[in-house]
């Protein structure tokens, strides 16, 4: 049986709550290549074609079904083609999959900046340096610079100029014999250290060291949950809250947690992104965002 393309809809539907597997689905409906009768013969696998980048070559020749299709890269020539029994155009496929592409990465820019803003609420922001609960250096919205090579690469500033080399290493020094000498709770009180370093950042330093965080992260949640690009918006953005606020979000930390989502259960899941660390405010936003979603 062979797929012709009837009269497409003029106006673009809306896709957002639908998984990629129901959207793919959607699509072949909406652009014609079902008639009425034949709406019930759905395409049952895809081929994939990678000739560009590592990540995609190597899924070269291999079939999928709609619910375990890989994502493309940009401009890197790969195409998701309709199997060959199928008969469908294999431009069209590749079509939506670089239409699935450029929307998750969309919805990406938008899970980052909300996260932003959401993190600059809960956690605060301080140009200065300061010990957290557990003794790391940290500065800005909860931005932990340790590590002595992390710590020195920071666009510091005294007195609105760069500062340089030495001032960095004797700041770094200060606060390594504090960590020593100080006891820590389970309060962060901050504002003690303001004057131990004339070290400070800006708000632009505060919002890059933010994304650039939150980016690692997110990339550690897509490796824990390989479906995470199908989650609703709200539950990516409490994941990455956990995963910023803990740094983990792995099965043998949060095994009820991961069964929960896999087994899209709303009510559970909201119990199960409650931390007992964290105040309650932020604690009734996670939950609230987790209850919001409609369609899982």
């Amino acid at each position: 049986m062979s797929y012709n393309k009837s009269n497409a809809k003029k106006q673009e539907p809306d896709y957002s709550d639908l998984t990629l597997r129901e959207e793919l689905e959607a699509r072949f409906k909406d652009a014609g290549y079902f008639t009425e009768e034949e709406s019930s013969a759905q395409p049952q696998m895809y081929e994939w074609q990678g000739e560009g980048c590592d990540d995609c070559r190597q899924y070269n020749g291999r079939k999928f079904s709609l619910d375990s299709i890989p994502d493309t890269h940009p401009n890197c020539k790969c195409e998701l083609v309709a199997d060959s029994n199928d008969n469908l155009p294999t431009i069209f496929a590749g079509e939506v999959q670089k239409e699935r592409y450029e929307f998750l990465k969309k919805q990406e820019q938008f899970l980052l900046e909300n996260m932003k803003q959401a993190l600059l609420r809960s956690e605060g922001s301080k140009q200065y340096i300061y010990l957290d609960t557990k003794g790391f250096k940290t500065i800005g919205a909860g931005t932990k610079i340790d590590d002595k090579n992390t710590f020195m690469q920071i666009n510091w500033q005294v007195n609105g100029r760069p500062a340089t080399e030495a001032e960095k290493q004797q700041a770094f020094e200060i606060f390594e014999l504090l960590k020593q000498k100080e006891k820590f709770g389970k309060e962060i009180n901050a504002e003690r250290y303001e004057d131990v370093s004339n070290l400070r950042i800006d708000e632009r330093e505060i919002s890059r060291l933010l994304e650039e965080h939150l980016r690692q992260d997110l990339k550690k949640l897509k490796s824990g949950f390989p479906n995470f690009d199908n989650l609703p918006l709200p539950l990516k953005e409490v994941l990455l809250d956990i995963r910023y606020n803990t740094g983990s979000v792995r099965c043998s930390k949060w095994p009820n947690l991961y069964e929960a989502i896999e087994k899209h259960d709303t009510a559970w899941t909201a119990n199960e992104v409650n931390r007992k660390d964290i105040g309650k405010k932020r604690n009734d936003w996670a939950k609230e965002k987790i209850l919001s979603i409609r369609k899982w």
